[in-house]
């Protein structure tokens, strides 16, 4: 159990939250960054809205996944956006 306190927290309840289990998943991928290639604004599918959505080039992409439905495209999100988004129009920028 946590309690908040406002003011100095002691050295038990500082080690307390340390020991108290935090785990890095080492299971997951991680990926170099990556924006979006050219300048302007793109048209891209977006899994959200299920419609095209304009997006600014760039931008910094997360990738997901390969996309299901196309071996070509990568799921990747753009701000709040979902994107199904051709491989060729990412640039690694690498590990910044």
């Amino acid at each position: 159990m946590y309690y908040v306190t406002i003011g100095v927290m002691n050295m038990d309840m500082f080690q307390e939250i340390l020991s108290s289990g935090f785990e890095i998943p080492v299971d997951e991928a991680f990926h170099p960054e990556c924006i979006l290639s050219g300048s302007g604004f793109g048209w891209f599918y977006s899994e959200t809205k299920r419609t095209m959505v304009r997006v600014i080039r760039g931008s910094e992409c997360l990738i997901f996944d390969k996309d299901p439905t196309n071996d070509s495209k990568v799921i990747v999100q753009i701000g709040n956006e979902v994107l199904s988004i051709p491989e060729s129009e990412l640039l690694e920028v690498g590990w910044n």
